[in-house]
Formats: structure tokens, C-alpha cells, sequence
């Protein structure tokens, strides 16, 4: 058998893959409209984690719960899938960079970005948002690295890696075990397109040139290993981000009032407000909507004993309703007073995790859908008048779009 047709042998199986992890994001957010006490205590063979507390407790303690995205190994190493020293040591190659995009003097750049990428393409449309804040958001990560390269080479590789992502979670839990796709080809067909996205890399001349000096310091990593977390880094940044906008805008456009209070923000400069909103779609909405866990050694958690190497899941879905941290969570409410209140935002929002292995571009990704939010409210009427018509979920959890989403500029006075 050729290359060529495992390639096309496991695409056969990618909306299978799809349908397998979007029914397990469904039974996370069924879960939430019932009691505790008349809920499974598993999801499959994993113990399912839904308490803000509990939570709590596992991302403080990441030597004891590990992180556990043995999947994402066919990618290559990153600080994903490694713990310890590992991680620590790969970490520290690009956290100072995300530090320094993250301070408040550069978000004046992601602003600028996202005016281009949302008022200077022509008219603005259900078809091509995403495409048009998936390259803002590209150009803002690579401004981390103080670099402009063109985006458009790399954006080719988000559709190919999204695909493997969702594969290889099917494949590693048990969807498509009684397939006719071998684990060893999957893992093959993957590092190629790991392979290709390094050639796209080693093509241009300031991205080699940042793996290439990222490469040299700190710990010793080979050149293949930088190139895969670049890429992960990259990829889980731009997906999660673009994923965190689309559920922003497709809620702005269900309410004229909730739109009109928050453009009224926007031109006054109340920024909490429009922070409340986007906080409010992160928890409702969460781009991630679980995470693993690998137990290190024996332990008992709400009750459940846990050998060591077990693992458990953490739903994000259920930590964000959890009715002991939320009023009525299950519920969407543009000003919720919760946010106000800093330690139950502490306890209970995790779109980000917590913790030593929280996300390093925490910062940025805020930023970015601060100043995404108010470019938006700032130059569009937008209206969203279809029902919910689904999601996707592969490393991030995606509205679909439809016809029924409509941007109509502003029309703006002139001095």
C-alpha cells in the first residue's frame, strides 16, 4: 500500500474522528443540567473531574497530576506533553518572549494588526472571519518573536494539523479501534506534516532564524524537537484564540442589546465591561473544553481511589458551572457579577487552566480579544440571526458559522 492511499485511508475516518469528540464536548455540557449526586462519576474508563475545587487542587499540584497528551507525541516534543525538568528546560526557550509580548505597552500592536486584518480586506463575512483573525492572531504570535513573516505559507498547515489532532485523540481513546487505519501509519502521516511545516519554516528566512537561535540557548534540544513546539505553540495559540472569537462574535450578534451596552463601552473607554463580556464567553465557551491527567502515585480524590498511572479528566465545561462557584451557570450573562468577585473568578474560571502549567500566553491571547472585541464593536452592526447551528472540536472548540452571521459597517462621520 502507497503513502497515498493511508493518506486517504485515514482522511476517511476524519469526520468520524469529529463526530466520536464532538458527542464527548456533548455529554460534558449535557452533564451540567443535572445534580451532582445523580451524575456518573466517569466518562468512559476516565473519573471525570467537574468541581472548582477539586480542579483546583490538580493544577496546583502538576507533579502529582501530570500532564497526560501521550497523543500529541506524535507531533514531536513540546511543553504539551512533557513534565518535570523537560519541561521546565523547553519552557524557559520561549517563555520570556511570550512574557515581554504580554505587557500592557504592546497591545497598541495587536490593535493595529487586527484593524488590518478586519477593516482592510473588503467586506467582512460570515465565509471570511475566521480566516481574517486566525492571520491577525498568526502576526501577533509571531510578533512575540519580533518577526513579520508572511502568514499566509503557514496558515496552509492549520487545516492538516487540526485534522491529525483530532485523529489521534480518536485513535488514543478508543473511537476508532475496529478501523482499518494501523496506529503506526496515523503516527507516520503525522510527523510528515510535521516534516512539511519545518520546510515551511526552514523557507523563510526570520522563522529559521528564530528556531535556529532558540535551538542554541538554554538546554540542549535537538533542532526537529524547537521546530515541533514552535509549531504546537503556535498552532494551540492561534486555534484557541480564533476558536475564543468566533463564540464572541456569534454571541454579540444573538443580542442588539447586549451589542449596543458594550459598543457604548467601547467608545466611553470602559474596558471592564467589554472584559466581563469575553470573560463570560471564555467560561460559558471554553476553546478547551477538558484537559488529562496522569496520577503519579496512589492517591483518593472526591472519594474515588487512583492507582498510580491512572488518569482522569478535567472538564472545563463543568469546573465553569459548577453551581457551588456560579449562579446559575448554566446560564449566559454579558455583566455576570461574578467577575467582579476576584477569588471566585480565581477558583472557578479556567479557560487558561491554573497553576505552574497555566497558559504562558495568557496575556496576549486577552489582549488580542480585547482589542479584537473593540475593532468590532467600534465598525460593525453585527447581527446573528440563525440558530446555533453546532461546533467542531479538534484542539479547540468552534462554532459553526452561518449566512445567518452579518457584519454591516458603521458609517462614520467626517470631520
Amino acid at each position: 500500500m502507497t503513502m497515498s492511499d493511508v493518506k486517504d485511508r485515514i482522511d476517511h475516518h476524519y469526520q468520524s474522528a469529529l463526530d466520536y469528540l464532538n458527542r464527548i464536548v456533548l455529554e460534558l455540557f449535557q452533564r451540567t443540567n443535572l445534580p451532582h449526586d445523580q451524575r456518573k462519576p466517569n466518562i468512559g474508563n476516565l473519573l471525570l473531574v467537574e468541581s472548582a475545587e477539586a480542579a483546583e487542587l490538580i493544577f496546583n499540584e502538576p507533579d502529582l497530576f501530570q500532564k497526560e497528551f501521550s497523543w500529541l507525541t506524535a507531533f514531536g516534543p513540546s511543553r504539551f506533553n512533557l513534565n518535570g525538568e523537560p519541561w521546565l528546560d523547553l519552557r524557559a526557550k520561549t517563555q520570556r518572549h511570550y512574557a515581554k509580548a504580554g505587557r500592557p505597552v504592546v497591545e497598541a500592536n495587536y490593535r493595529a494588526l487586527y484593524e488590518a486584518a478586519l477593516l482592510n480586506h473588503g467586506p467582512l463575512t460570515y465565509e471570511n472571519f475566521e480566516e481574517a483573525i486566525s492571520k491577525a492572531a498568526l502576526k501577533s504570535f509571531f510578533s512575540a518573536f519580533e518577526i513579520a513573516p508572511d502568514v499566509e505559507p503557514f496558515l496552509e498547515h492549520f487545516a492538516v494539523l487540526r485534522k491529525y489532532a483530532a485523529l489521534l485523540q480518536y485513535f488514543a481513546w478508543g473511537g476508532g479501534r475496529v478501523s482499518n487505519v494501523r496506529p503506526d501509519d496515523l503516527i507516520q502521516s503525522t510527523q510528515a506534516a510535521v516534516r512539511d511545516y519545518g520546510k515551511t519554516c526552514d523557507a523563510d528566512p526570520e522563522v529559521r532564524e528564530v528556531i535556529e537561535r532558540l535551538t542554541k540557548s538554554g538546554a540542549k534540544f535537538s533542532k526537529e524537537a524547537i521546530t515541533s513546539d514552535f509549531m504546537i505553540n503556535m498552532f494551540a495559540g492561534i486555534e484557541t484564540t480564533t476558536a475564543s472569537l468566533m463564540w464572541m462574535v456569534d454571541s454579540l450578534g444573538r443580542s442588539d442589546a447586549v451589542r449596543c451596552r458594550l459598543a457604548q463601552a467601547s467608545h466611553d473607554g470602559d474596558t471592564k465591561l467589554i472584559e466581563n463580556f469575553r470573560d463570560e464567553c471564555l467560561r460559558f465557551f471554553p476553546p478547551i473544553p477538558f484537559v488529562v491527567r496522569r496520577i503519579a502515585k496512589s492517591l483518593t480524590l472526591e472519594g474515588h481511589h487512583l492507582g498510580p498511572n491512572s488518569q482522569l479528566m478535567i472538564s472545563i465545561i463543568g469546573v465553569h458551572r459548577d453551581p457551588a462557584v456560579w449562579d446559575d451557570g448554566n446560564d449566559f450573562r454579558a455583566g455576570r457579577s461574578e467577575f467582579g468577585d476576584g477569588k471566585v473568578k480565581q477558583l472557578g474560571f479556567r479557560p487558561f487552566i491554573s497553576g505552574p502549567r497555566s497558559c504562558g500566553g495568557r496575556r496576549i491571547a486577552e489582549m488580542e480579544m480585547n482589542v479584537a472585541l473593540e475593532v468590532l464593536l467600534q465598525n460593525y452592526v453585527i447581527r446573528n440571526e440563525a440558530p446555533p447551528a453546532g461546533y467542531d472540536y479538534a484542539l479547540a472548540v468552534r462554532p459553526k458559522l452561518t449566512p445567518g452571521l452579518t457584519f454591516t459597517p458603521i458609517k462614520k462621520e467626517v470631520a
